[in-house]
């Protein structure tokens, strides 16, 4: 499954409060360097950095489930990580608390 594809998935279940299942779906995104999805395409210029926008997005609507979730000690963690990998996102910041 794509990128778009388990980030949709994701999205979806989460606008359906299965913060359970969105988790899991984000968590395999995140997951896709180990080899547990098919490497992201990537702009000829600028890859590293377009992975790392993706990245932080991912670990941001985590971040976001697991809050729903009531899961605060791994939405801070989420949150810390995507500001880690893309300073300018401002939800992260909000995640943290």
């Amino acid at each position: 499954m794509a990128f778009e594809s388990h980030i949709s998935q994701a999205d979806r279940c989460f606008v359906e409060e299965d913060y359970v299942t969105a988790i899991s779906l984000y968590t395999k995104v995140g997951d896709r360097e180990a080899g547990s999805l098919a490497p992201l395409p990537l702009r000829p210029l600028y890859p590293q950095a377009l992975e790392q926008e993706r990245s932080a997005a991912a670990y941001d609507a985590r971040a976001h489930a697991f809050l729903k979730n009531e899961d605060y000690l791994n939405a801070l963690d989420d949150a810390t990580k995507a500001i880690e990998l893309d300073p300018s996102l401002s939800k992260a910041y909000l995640r943290q608390g």
